[in-house]
């Protein structure tokens, strides 16, 4: 069944580019500069903006962008879609990478299919999580800049449009957490440890455990999410771990109940696995329920599944 196989793959779907050849520049600079959330650049009506949430982080935290390809003129415009691993690479402290996870699929080449007319103030957009293992984890602490790339000059497909376009240095920073943000970390790599050592019985009642006092300790703490983010589908394979779709929803729901301003990006994925798991347990009225507070304009065939179940009952 759909839902049952892709619940706890999500993890890895915010890595499938929405019309963007995003080149990543990420590199440390001794050069003072105020960091920035926000940097664009343009090339004739098309503009590319690359955006963070905030323009500090702290070690271990997820650093998400979003990427935006805004047609700004009166006609439009036929551009490049999503078509991976071809059209995205990139490039870390200087040095170009090709990202493990796409190691193995097949480059057949763009189609005409790949190609949609951008309309007047029409937009493209693109999330990438900068700490992903196969791009560099963790991100070093001091002050970075960051990049974005769209280009479709070595893309051979008539009729859309050719060029490149190159946004302003977007700087960030990292710092070593402090405080209580200092004891948070500890819990949430504790969480990381018990990820990494297995899929054992025992692990699985644990990290549930760590990963539910690490939301009641620090409600307000950067990692929360982040936590979430790595843990759910870990949980979500525990084929003997009976109560798992309960342990996820509880984490989940204990979540939403702090009424956090994450970023959408992970609070979206959150909210899908969330819905996922009431699915599971029987529930389709709270699943979609959630799917439409938390994950709106989410994965339209789990919305499909849970819909139909809705009128089935």
């Amino acid at each position: 069944m759909f839902i049952q196989k892709q619940l706890f793959s999500w993890v890895f779907g915010g890595l499938l580019l929405a019309g963007l050849i995003l080149i990543v520049y990420l590199s440390s600079t001794t050069v003072a500069a105020t960091a920035s959330a926000e940097a664009s650049g343009s090339t004739g009506a098309l503009k590319l903006t690359i955006r963070m949430s905030k323009p500090s982080y702290l070690t271990g935290e997820m650093v998400i962008v979003h990427a935006t390809l805004t047609n700004t003129g009166n006609v439009p415009i036929p551009v490049f879609t999503p078509a991976m691993p071809y059209s995205l690479s990139y490039s870390l402290d200087g040095s170009e990478i090709v990202s493990k996870l796409f190691a193995t699929v097949s480059v057949v080449g763009p189609r005409p299919s790949h190609v949609v007319r951008l309309a007047p103030n029409g937009s493209l957009h693109d999330t990438l999580d900068l700490t992903m293992k196969d791009i560099t984890s963790p991100i070093g602490e001091g002050r970075h800049t960051l990049v974005g790339r769209y280009t479709t000059t070595k893309i051979s497909l008539e009729g859309f449009w050719t060029g490149e376009i190159a946004t302003t240095p977007l700087t960030f920073t990292v710092s070593p957490p402090t405080g209580a943000e200092a004891n948070a970390y500890q819990l949430y790599q504790k969480l990381l440890s018990l990820q990494r050592s297995g899929y054992y019985p025992e692990n699985f009642a644990q990290t549930k455990a760590v990963a539910a006092e690490l939301i009641a300790r620090f409600p307000r703490s950067v990692y929360v999410p982040c936590a979430l983010w790595k843990v759910l589908p870990q949980l979500g394979v525990a084929r003997r771990y009976n109560d798992r779709y309960n342990d996820i929803v509880a984490l989940c729901e204990a979540y939403f109940a702090l009424g956090r301003s994450d970023d959408p990006y992970l609070v979206k994925y959150i909210g899908r696995v969330c819905a996922g798991s009431y699915y599971r347990l029987g529930n389709p009225r709270k699943a979609l329920a959630v799917l439409d507070k938390y994950a709106s304009g989410g994965d339209s065939l789990m919305r499909q599944q849970i819909e139909a179940a809705l009128k089935g009952k």
